[in-house]
Formats: C-alpha cells, structure tokens, sequence
C-alpha cells in the first residue's frame, strides 16, 4: 500500500514537472493509453462511471492502461444472465 501511494506522488510530481516543460501528458505508446495530467473529477467519471459509453474497458483516468466502466459491465453482465 505504501509502495502503491509513493508512486502515485512520484507520478503526481513528475506530471507537474512535465506540465512546464511543454511534454504531452496523455496519448498512447505501443497502443497502451497513458494520462499523466492532473487527474480531474469529470476525468475520472468519464473512465469509470459512463453509462453512455459501451465499451467497458476505457483508458484511465490517471495513470497507464486500462480501467473498468462500471454500467457498461453491469449491462453486459445482465446480458449475459437474460
């Protein structure tokens, strides 16, 4: 746990670093999303709470990879059960 939030600050930090410099913080590298801007509440909604999307895999909101979308789970497990 500790490991994971030094890391987390460790991103936050170099984000912030990055910011000034003029580097993109967000894109994709070898088809994996990278988002290393300061994340926001409307980000993070949009990645794992988006009922209007159907993927639900989506990009993160903060971070590398990939996050869940939660409706769009829901809807593709209710599927599944009729």
């Amino acid at each position: 746990m500790i490991k994971s939030i030094i890391i987390l600050a460790s991103m936050i930090a170099a984000s912030k670093l990055l910011e000034d410099t003029g580097v993109r913080l967000n894109g994709s590298i070898m088809g994996v999303p990278y988002d290393l801007r300061t994340p926001t509440l409307g980000r993070i909604k949009e990645s794992v709470w988006n009922p209007e999307n159907d993927r639900v895999i989506t990009p993160m909101a903060y971070g590398i990879g990939w996050t869940i979308n939660l409706p769009s789970l829901f809807k593709t497990l209710k599927g599944f059960t009729g």
